[in-house]
């Protein structure tokens, strides 16, 4: 009996075949990138709204500087962390406004800053690169400290250190930094992702769930280079 098939179902095991194999091609190619499923909606009808919120923490008679901290968040870890730093350093003495990067804050009345973002494609946020940009002269003239919040290259071996400081290479080419932090995010939450963001993530070896380091996050805080 000769052999027959079906040539429209053939097709579409073919399409499906081939839109998996993209998908499975472009997770390689973002692999160890710094991106996080965790960003991401779960569906195209889903719409994620992050809270950017903004802080102020500061003691009834302060005595010391106003600093500002300032964030770019793209699934909301970087909101914690650059809360806890701001509260964190608020302890020594010193007044801080937490701010979003979004809201393009005015530098006016600071004698420091503090710039944070999310990493995605190995590099900050374009929100917080352009808002360097548009400030690199004022930015100048201040004290600046930077932080990264990233879910790959966690570890403390040689390799992962040299990846993680590369996360900063187009900040320092537009101004000097006098600290740096680095801090790991969240990953896909277990309890509520799909099968499918599971399954991503650990195609891209992304660990699962929340970890940010509160302790390593404050004791950055409190022996920042910009504060006294």
């Amino acid at each position: 009996m000769p052999l027959t098939i079906n040539t429209q179902e053939y097709e579409i095991t073919r399409r499906r075949f081939l839109k998996m194999a993209m998908i499975t091609m472009g997770a390689v190619v973002i692999a160890g990138s710094g991106v996080s499923c965790a960003s991401q909606p779960s569906s195209h009808s889903e719409v994620t709204t992050i809270d950017t919120p903004e802080f102020i923490f500061e003691k009834e008679n302060h005595m010391k500087s106003r600093l500002l901290v300032t964030y770019a968040t793209a699934a909301g870890s970087t909101v914690g962390v650059a809360e806890a730093i701001g509260k964190t350093i608020a302890t020594s003495g010193y007044a801080v406004d937490v701010k979003p990067i979004k809201n393009n804050p005015s530098l006016k009345g600071y004698q420091a800053v503090i710039l944070g973002s999310a990493v995605h494609g190995k590099r900050w946020l374009p929100e917080a690169t352009e808002f360097v940009e548009n400030h690199q002269e004022e930015l100048k003239k201040l004290q600046v400290a930077a932080f990264c919040v990233h879910i790959m290259n966690l570890g403390t071996d040689e390799k992962s250190k040299k990846n993680r400081l590369t996360y900063l290479d187009p900040i320092r080419s537009l101004l000097p930094i006098v600290d740096e932090g680095y801090f790991a995010g969240r990953g896909v939450d277990p309890d509520t992702s799909t099968r499918f963001e599971r399954f991503m993530a650990g195609l891209m070896q992304i660990p699962p769930g929340d970890k940010r380091d509160w302790e390593k996050i404050g004791a950055w805080a409190d022996n920042v280079k910009i504060i006294e």
